[in-house]
């Protein structure tokens, strides 16, 4: 793993990324209840960067933020990020946490097995479609699975599990495959 993503946001310890517009459907207040419980419990010296643009809700995300001291200082807010960066930072993270309340298509997800980290994220039926049996499945509104998830998905076995079905899941989808899933997806909006 090269350093350049941990140079580029100064980030000198383990990491879960979230990737996507900060609002209410993607339920972020819920993944940082999440995250300070998974603190709590592991007493590891992880944080949660959050890669994406303010969207619909981002207010309640940083009053969540600065009701906790313990927060504050584990959260990396980047606002948008290249492509080049992006890529650096899902591949040195130790997963991307995406326990969305609803999904269109879900790319992150995608993005992050073919960067071979493992993905939790939520068992709705948009999601499952696209990452088959590997990612890591939570109720997106059960604070303590998306914990519980957070903790499973830094176990070795468990990550080089989801990493190596990731890598296969990844090649079932075709662009022509994936641009056919968009389209349907839009018809129906």
């Amino acid at each position: 793993n090269s350093n350049k993503a941990q140079n580029v946001l100064n980030i000198d310890s383990p990491y879960f990324i979230f990737v996507g517009r900060l609002e209410k459907r993607k339920n972020i207040v819920r993944i940082l209840d999440a995250f300070n419980k998974f603190k709590q419990k592991s007493k590891t010296n992880h944080k949660l960067v959050l890669a994406g643009k303010k969207g619909y809700g981002y207010n309640e995300i940083i009053d969540k933020i600065n009701e906790s001291s313990e927060l504050k200082k584990d959260i990396i807010i980047t606002g948008y990020i290249d492509d080049k960066k992006l890529a650096n930072l899902y591949a040195l993270s130790d997963g991307l946490i995406y326990p969305s309340l609803y999904e269109g298509f879900g790319l992150p997800v995608l993005e992050a097995m073919a960067s071979s980290i493992p993905v939790l994220t939520s068992d709705i039926p948009t999601i499952k479609e696209i990452a088959g049996d590997a990612a890591f499945y939570v109720n997106p509104e059960d604070v303590e699975d998306i914990a519980f998830g957070m903790n499973k998905i830094i176990q070795k076995e468990t990550r080089e599990a989801l990493v190596l079905k990731g890598k296969d899941q990844v090649r079932k989808f075709s662009w022509k495959k994936s641009a056919l899933i968009i389209l349907n997806y839009l018809e129906e909006m």
